[in-house]
């Protein structure tokens, strides 16, 4: 299959080489691949009822008390990682 697929791409004018060929550049794994996913944000329903509202034409299936403490939650993690910027950059700066 490796053999095949190395046949057709030098038909198509891509220039493959093997492993044992390859740069070591190109064998090493890219950083993103070495560090650990991100964790996954906490689920909310108050987004959901928002997008099934608006489909649906119901306006009583909001939640705008739960949709206003997201919002108020994304405001605040912003400000943090504005402040953490911004402190990052006042201690290289000396």
């Amino acid at each position: 299959m490796a053999q095949e697929l190395l046949a057709l791409g030098a038909s198509e004018g891509w220039q493959l080489r093997e492993w044992e060929q390859a740069s070591q550049a190109s064998k090493q794994l890219p950083v993103a691949e070495l560090l650990p996913p991100k964790p996954r944000p906490k689920t909310s329903s108050a987004v959901a009822r928002k997008l099934l509202s608006h489909a649906l034409a119901m306006p009583q299936l909001r939640d705008r008390a739960a949709e206003q403490q997201l919002a108020a939650a994304r405001r605040s993690a912003r400000e943090e990682r504005r402040t953490a910027r911004e402190l990052a950059e006042q201690v290289w700066e000396g």
